[in-house]
This record gives structure tokens, C-alpha cells and sequence, in this order.
């Protein structure tokens, strides 16, 4: 099948084919990585708890700020 243009899929379309939303934030994003043992083993023990506890930490710090200042935080950053 060829689609051509924006490609939409419905709340319904989505859960029929069993397809999940990407997570709409860090939280949420770090919420799965918790529940994803193939990464998490992929990454080891050690790394993968090192990686969510700064990512973590950093939700902490940004959750309640705006878009524009998360960026300009994390251009800084990185």
C-alpha cells in the first residue's frame, strides 16, 4: 500500500492495528523505557540506571516549563 501525503490514523485505527502513540513528553517517555526490559538489559544494569536517573533528574528540573525555555535550556546543554 503507497500513501501519499499526511498519513492520519484514528485513536480506533490505531488500537486495531496495534499501534501506540509516541509519548507526548519526557515523563512519559521515561515511564516506558521503566517497563522496556529488552532496552533496559540491552544497556546493562548499571548504564541503563545511570541514564534514568539523569534523565529523570532532568524531567524533574523542566516538567513545568515552557517549550521555548526547555529548548533553549537543552541547546545550552548539549
Amino acid at each position: 500500500m503507497i500513501i501519499q501525503g499526511i498519513p492520519y490514523l484514528s485513536a480506533d485505527d490505531r488500537k486495531v492495528r496495534k499501534i501506540d502513540s509516541l509519548p507526548t513528553n519526557l515523563g512519559e517517555a521515561i515511564a516506558h523505557l521503566k517497563q522496556d526490559d529488552v532496552l533496559l538489559n540491552a544497556l546493562n544494569s548499571q548504564l541503563s540506571a545511570a541514564y534514568l536517573a539523569v534523565r529523570q533528574a532532568e524531567w524533574e528540573a523542566m516538567k513545568d516549563w515552557d517549550l521555548q525555555a526547555e529548548v533553549k535550556a537543552l541547546l545550552e546543554q548539549y
